[in-house]
This record gives C-alpha cells, sequence and structure tokens, in this order.
C-alpha cells in the first residue's frame, strides 16, 4: 500500500453535512429523562464565508509554482495547498449538488497595464483590484468545483486548489487566494456583509477581492510542449534519406 494516492471531489465533515441552508444546520439530540428518552430537533447556526477575515499561518502548506520562481514551464497550471484535508468545503454554503469551495485561486499577469493594481497594505486584508476587461479572462464561478479536490496519501491527507488558466510562456504572474463568495469578499473588505448573496468573482466586472494569500512567479520564454507539437507537420517522404525511418 505504500505509495498509493487517493482523490476525492471533496470533504465535508461534522455540521456541515447536515446544511438546511447556507449557514443553518438542523441535528436531533436524545435526552435521557426520568420520563424516558425525549428528542428534539435544534437548528444550529455555523460560521461561513462571511466570518473570515483572513487564513492562520500554516494553513497553506505549498505553493507551486514556487513563489519568485523564473522558469516555470509555459503551459502547466498553478495551484495551493492546504494543510486541512477538508479546507476549502469548510464554511461552504449549502448546495443542491457538489458543494462549492468558498476560496479560489486566480492566476493574472502582473505587468504593466495589464488591468491588475495589487494593494498589499490594505487592512484588513491585502486587495487586488481587477479591470473589466481583464476579469472576463476569469472562468465561471459555478465550475469551481472541479478545480478543489482531495488527496489522501501516506503521511497525511491534505486539500488542494489549482488555477484554472494554462501560463502562457515569457509572462509574470500573480497568484491570489480569494473568496468565491459575495460574503466572503465584503468580510475580507470589512464591510457589512447582511444581504450579500452569490459570487465575488463575476467574469467580465470590475473587481475589487481581499486576498488571503498571493505571490508572484515567472514562466520560461520556451514554449509550451503542447504548442510545439501543434508545429509539426508531416514529412516530405521524396526528400528523405533512405536510411532514415
Amino acid at each position: 500500500m505504500a505509495g498509493i494516492r487517493k482523490f476525492y471531489a471533496f470533504r465535508r465533515r461534522g455540521l456541515s453535512v447536515a446544511l438546511e441552508t447556507d449557514r443553518t444546520a438542523r441535528v436531533d439530540v436524545s435526552l435521557d429523562t426520568d420520563e424516558g428518552v425525549r428528542t428534539t430537533s435544534l437548528a444550529l447556526d455555523l460560521m461561513g464565508p462571511g466570518d473570515v477575515q483572513g487564513l492562520v499561518d500554516g494553513t497553506v502548506i505549498r505553493r507551486w509554482p514556487e513563489p519568485g520562481s523564473t522558469k516555470t514551464p509555459a503551459g502547466s497550471v498553478a495551484y495551493v495547498e492546504f494543510a486541512g484535508d477538508d479546507l476549502p468545503w469548510l464554511l461552504s454554503p449549502k448546495s443542491s449538488e457538489r458543494p462549492m469551495p468558498w476560496l479560489t485561486l486566480l492566476v493574472l499577469p502582473d505587468e504593466s497595464n495589464s488591468g491588475l493594481t495589487w494593494r498589499p497594505d490594505r487592512t484588513p486584508l491585502p486587495e487586488i483590484l481587477i479591470d473589466a476587461s481583464l476579469s472576463g479572462t476569469l472562468p465561471d464561478p459555478e465550475e469551481a468545483w472541479v478545480l478543489a479536490h482531495t488527496e489522501a496519501r501516506e503521511g497525511g491527507d491534505l486539500s488542494r486548489i489549482l488555477s484554472a488558466r494554462w501560463l502562457a510562456p515569457g509572462t509574470r504572474w500573480r497568484a491570489v487566494l480569494v473568496p468565491l463568495f459575495e460574503a466572503g469578499r465584503r468580510a475580507g473588505l470589512d464591510e457589512e456583509i447582511d444581504g450579500a448573496t452569490g459570487f465575488s468573482v463575476i467574469p467580465g466586472q470590475s473587481l475589487r477581492l481581499p486576498v488571503y494569500d498571493s505571490w508572484t512567479f515567472s514562466t520560461s520564454t520556451t514554449p509550451a510542449f503542447e504548442d510545439l507539437v501543434k508545429e509539426l507537420g508531416p514529412a516530405d517522404v521524396a526528400s528523405t534519406p533512405p536510411w532514415v525511418g
């Protein structure tokens, strides 16, 4: 069994599996009294994305590509790993189908006139401003569920969130871990969360997002392997020496 790894689309535990609404779970409680066993149902309010204003140190255990890397292969995908194997879904609202992660990883070109503004000195969290022209390249937030998973492995399970962007060559990039839901966005900006619904990452709109974690890296100028393959074409058989084949 050594070295075997298993991957799961999500992992939820505890009261999060008993959600009736976005933040309310209902549980049955049995009490042994002098008059016999009595059972009652309790509604419990749980924490959600709107209760988060940052991640504690040690939550993120790996960032790839390595922060500051300048030789990242083009065509690869950035990702972030967490110590908790259920962290991406720990605070997720109720879902009728599959649970959505409550945070997402965006990777954006960090160059002059790219439409990106980084504000590291804002509180309670750093902020990023994304122009509408740049946000139009972001993935549909409804597809965020496919970018998160749990990996069960020897030595300890972990969770991982991938970026949806295939990295182009010769570019400086900024990776930002941001809230997926509007309630999380408002909490991270220290705004009122009452009435907050829906997603915070909306492609095609100007965005102001709080950032839980961020780093920069660059891709090498060598084209991605997939692009090199596309340049291949049929050989001219008539001009090929007979000893080649």
